[in-house]
């Protein structure tokens, strides 16, 4: 994407009149991203290209980019848009519409409707919620004080999901489902985590230390190469590489350069020597 590339405007969710592009001030998409950043009004936006990847996926689906902001949550790396955006977006759309037919101490249903007919219903209960776990969960006070409008949430993600995926470019999940902290609304206030690499252990350190240095003959080239190996299972062990089959080339002789005028030395490998097979691996 160019990066002079203009926003386009998304359809709006609402009956007001959807902004016309000079009043977002005529910005780039970058120059968006990083106003939407610095603004500080968007809770778990830590830089210019989160705050894109959320324009981004509200502008393919005809959310105007502040919706997006508010509604979108990244959670595991993952895109979740509230409950509420879903239910706009339904609201909205051309095809698909819903109603509220249930929504009492004991839980909450929602009909889902394509063009004017029913196509399903989407029903969460108490007794779903606490098969879910979500009653003694991180969130257990609010469904204790909340709990129709957490009903509501869980059964219109659900109904999206089944009924609704191709107004959202594929299936949703709740915020909550994902681990989330959210508040009465089911609006994400805490997300957990994400995934971290594995750590390296220090064995790239070690073997750059075994790998640099001078190599004055033949024996030091060896005893080089010997002590790779217990760095190497490290690694493997660690997870941080995946040990693969040596191809069988033949052994070869090594030929040895004499030293150059700075002292270094250069090897000149006429083939590869066999490798050394894995229980021959010195530990």
């Amino acid at each position: 994407m160019n990066d002079r590339e203009r926003v386009p405007q998304g359809r709006a969710l609402t009956t007001a009149k959807p902004l016309e592009l000079n009043e977002y001030g005529d910005l780039t998409l970058s120059e968006l991203g990083r106003v939407l950043a610095a603004s500080g009004y968007f809770d778990g936006v830590r830089d210019a290209a989160q705050a894109i990847t959320k324009v981004l996926w509200g502008r393919e689906r005809g959310v105007p980019a502040i919706q997006a902001m508010m509604g979108v949550n990244i959670i595991k790396n993952k895109l979740v848009p509230s409950a509420d955006l879903l239910a706009a977006m339904i609201k909205s759309s051309a095809k698909y519409d819903y109603l509220v037919t249930t929504l009492d101490d004991h839980g909450c249903s929602i009909t889902f409707l394509e063009h004017g007919k029913v196509i399903g219903v989407s029903t969460f209960t108490r007794e779903d919620a606490q098969k879910a776990g979500a009653l003694g969960g991180p969130n257990k006070s609010n469904w204790s004080s909340y709990f129709r409008n957490m009903c509501f949430a869980r059964a219109m993600t659900n109904g999206a999901r089944w009924y609704t995926p191709d107004c959202f470019g594929g299936a949703v999940y709740s915020a909550e489902e994902l681990g989330a902290m959210v508040d009465g609304d089911g609006n994400v206030i805490d997300v957990p985590p994400a995934p971290q690499p594995k750590q390296d252990t220090g064995f790239r350190k070690r073997l750059g230390d075994v790998a640099t240095g001078q190599l004055n003959n033949e024996r030091d080239f060896r005893a080089k190469m010997e002590s790779f190996n217990p760095i190497i299972d490290d690694a493997i062990a660690a997870g941080v590489i995946q040990e693969v089959p040596f191809p069988d080339v033949g052994a070869a002789p090594l030929d040895l350069e004499s030293p150059t005028d700075d002292d270094s030395t250069t090897i000149e490998y006429r083939d590869l020597p066999d490798p050394p097979h894995s229980s021959q691996r010195t530990s």
